[in-house]
């Protein structure tokens, strides 16, 4: 009985032919990519497409409750403080020197919408300081990266001054 099905699988492989065996080999591969490569890329595309879709929606007022959904993805500070806090503890870990940070309430976008610019003087190496902001654009969808300015007091130095400008968008009253 197993020797009737080889056999006849290889009178089909035999009757394709060359080209078609070939044309075989590069089905199963495209398949096994497929299975392997893109069906992961594809489920953090929709991680991705959530996450941004969660980001649209401002984060509720200070003191707040976060329901059941708001809790799936990062954790969200409530207020201009926890992102500050969370701010300055992801520089220390990151090995940066951010000795002082400034931040201002700016005008809402809409009622009961308000927006903190903030301005973070800190040094370090380059790869640091990319890092540092990827980490925290990541952590909180609520924060957005305004402008950078990076100066090297010498073209040998290894350690760069940053002026980073983050915008903060928060719902309700600060």
């Amino acid at each position: 009985m197993m020797t009737l099905k080889l056999d006849r699988l290889q009178h089909a492989i035999a009757s394709l032919g060359g080209m078609g065996v070939a044309g075989l080999i590069l089905v199963v591969a495209a398949l096994m990519a497929d299975a392997m490569v893109v069906a992961p890329l594809e489920q953090d595309v929709d991680a991705l497409a959530e996450r941004n879709a969660r980001a649209a929606l401002l984060r509720p007022k200070a003191g707040a409750k976060a329901d059941s959904a708001g809790q799936a993805g990062p954790a969200l500070a409530e207020t201009a403080e926890d992102t500050l806090r969370h701010l300055f503890e992801s520089a220390k870990t990151a090995g940066l020197s951010l000795d002082q940070g400034d931040y201002q309430l700016g005008q809402g976008l809409a009622a009961g919408q308000s927006r903190y610019q903030l301005s973070l003087p800190v040094q370090g190496n380059y790869a640091d300081i990319r890092d540092f902001i990827a980490r925290m654009l990541n952590d909180d969808p609520a924060l957005a990266l305004a402008s950078v300015n990076l100066t090297r007091t010498a073209i040998e130095e290894r350690e760069i001054e940053a002026d980073l400008q983050f915008v903060l968008y928060l719902k309700g009253a600060p």
